[in-house]
């Protein structure tokens, strides 16, 4: 049975009085271009359900995206969100008894997807859908579950930080779209419609040398406002970074926060996958030069969340 989720109501007027911004970043336009009616909730994931021929599945090597470790989601332990396993035993049966366990812990505090009720301006999620349909009951329309049935496809990795020959990239550095077009190149694999994208920034690698959580969650490189342009070009179905909210910060533009997921979430219905762990798969694709693979990233079924914990897994 799906579990209710409550939600903390923050606010959100500045982003109510950015509108134009958004707009003039190509959010109206790329907004056009993915309304799909009032009754649609899957955003760009229906640009991956017809990928079966071009699946990539070679041996078994199955690799590990998720980042989280035993008793605190890393780096959250900033933030006091620890979360973990609570055990307990009961059930005395003779000599049998059982074991079982709960947890409690934020939904996206650790390696998540974020729904399409994520963000919003002029009070207006994806769609067009009305931002009062998120209240403390959760999300009435565009709830994480309706990712549900898989978030499933061709994934491909392109690896900037390699590609730049650094660990990580600069706080703050800008990803733009002729810069993705150039990894590609590089690598020597094309990136399709209905593809989800993996972009290496090597902050995560950076986090695991130092240690900071502060410092991790304080800035970040990432993509910018001319990357959503790209994206929506490609018919990117979802895309996700190794850094805490796929876009660079400080922002692309110092006038407003997250412009990257107003355009991307509010405009063109895309998931955005944050706090992923690429470092082994980065290694592997350089190993064998195969940068495409089979990823699977479901959501749980949270009824009414506006994002979700997950445990990706690429298979190549």
């Amino acid at each position: 049975m799906p579990l209710p989720v409550h939600h903390l109501g923050l606010a959100v007027s500045d982003l109510e009085r950015s509108a134009e911004f958004y707009k003039q970043f190509g959010g109206e336009e790329v907004s056009a271009q993915h309304f799909c009616g009032p009754e649609f909730e899957l955003g760009l994931g229906v640009h991956g359900a017809d990928l079966d021929a071009r699946m990539i599945v070679i041996g078994s090597i199955l690799l590990e995206l998720v980042h989280y470790n035993g008793t605190s989601i890393e780096p959250y332990r900033a933030r006091n969100c620890d979360a973990g396993a609570s055990h307990i035993a009961f059930a005395d049966h003779g000599l049998m008894h059982c074991n079982d366990d709960y947890v409690f812990m934020p939904l996206q505090a650790g390696t998540q997807w974020d729904g399409l009720s994520h963000v919003f301006y002029e009070d207006r999620l994806y769609n067009d859908v009305p931002s009062s349909t998120v209240t403390f009951a959760g999300a009435q329309r565009l709830g994480i579950e309706t990712q549900a049935k898989g978030v499933v496809g061709r994934g491909v990795l392109l690896d900037v930080a390699h590609h730049l020959n650094v660990k990580w990239m600069a706080a703050g550095q800008v990803i733009t779209g002729a810069q993705l077009d150039e990894v590609a190149t590089a690598q020597g694999v094309s990136v399709l419609p209905g593809d989800i994208l993996l972009v290496r920034t090597g902050w995560r690698r950076k986090f695991l040398n130092d240690g900071d959580g502060r410092a991790f969650l304080s800035e970040e490189p990432g993509l910018g406002l001319d990357a959503c342009q790209w994206l929506s070009e490609r018919n990117i179905a979802a895309v996700a970074s190794d850094n805490w909210a796929v876009e660079a910060k400080p922002f692309d533009s110092a006038e407003q926060a997250y412009p990257v997921h107003m355009v991307l979430i509010r405009d063109m219905g895309m998931l955005l996958g944050e706090m992923w762990d690429f470092e082994e798969l980065a290694v592997d694709c350089r190993q064998d030069g195969t940068w495409e693979f089979l990823l699977t990233a479901p959501v749980l079924k949270f009824t009414g969340a506006v994002g979700s914990p997950i445990n990706p897994l690429a298979i190549k």
